[in-house]
């Protein structure tokens, strides 16, 4: 079930269900909570919660606001493992690409920030897919594998994942890590096709391929807010 309300200034969407376990507070890019609950927690219950963590709930939407994109001149991408100044132009034909340290969209309507958006998303998925074929193809080569294939979606939780058919899939999100983020992400994922699971066998292939998987590891998910391309 389904509904919405709100504490002081903080708004929630409150889904209950009798697969809930247990309470989960989510805060949105958008600044919403989206709570989960089992079936029989009360409404009242939930906004007793919000009132007990106040300052704490307060705190992470100020930090979401902070991380928002904004799609005007000035706004700031990652991007390679690095960061990117947002210029948008007038233009005939609608683009994005990277010159220097500047991410350029050129847009018929500038101020459509939503086609801004799939320009920078176009550009994302182009060149991530450029970065993650070659590695695909050289950690299939060391651990002994077929080259399987790959799809880039835009995923907004997961960096990647393996399917139990053997398909590989990034989020075009990926485009914003570092070459030694991407490098650990795509050998975490092909590792999967000898371990479907994070079992001590799989993590001794990380660790005898990359030793500093776990601080690659770290990085990656220290980005996982940031990287979000969304309005």
């Amino acid at each position: 079930m389904k509904s919405t309300g709100k504490v002081g200034t903080i708004q929630y969407t409150l889904l209950t269900s009798r697969t809930n376990r247990r309470i989960t507070i989510r805060v949105g890019h958008d600044g919403m909570l989206t709570i989960r609950a089992p079936k029989r927690v009360s409404k009242r219950t939930i906004e007793e919660l919000i009132t007990e963590h106040k300052e704490h709930l307060l705190s992470r939407i100020d930090e979401e606001a902070r991380d928002a994109h904004t799609y005007e001149d000035g706004d700031r991408f990652p991007y390679a493992g690095t960061l990117v100044t947002l210029q948008v132009r007038t233009g005939a034909t609608n683009r994005a690409h990277i010159k220097d340290d500047l991410l350029v969209v050129s847009s018929q309507n500038p101020r459509d920030k939503d086609r801004i958006l799939r320009l920078i998303k176009a550009l994302y998925r182009k060149e991530a897919e450029k970065r993650i074929k070659p590695l695909v193809e050289h950690w299939s080569r060391i651990l002994g594998v077929s080259t399987p294939r790959f799809t880039i979606r835009d995923s907004k939780k997961r960096w990647g994942s393996c399917s139990k058919a053997g398909r590989l899939n990034f989020s075009l999100r990926s485009q914003a890590l570092g070459d030694e983020e991407l490098s650990y992400l795509v050998l975490h994922e092909v590792a999967h096709l000898l371990y479907f699971d994070h079992s001590k066998e799989f993590k001794t292939i990380l660790q005898t391929h990359m030793n500093d998987y776990k601080i690659r590891q770290k990085r990656m998910f220290a980005m996982q807010r940031t990287s979000q391309l969304i309005r």
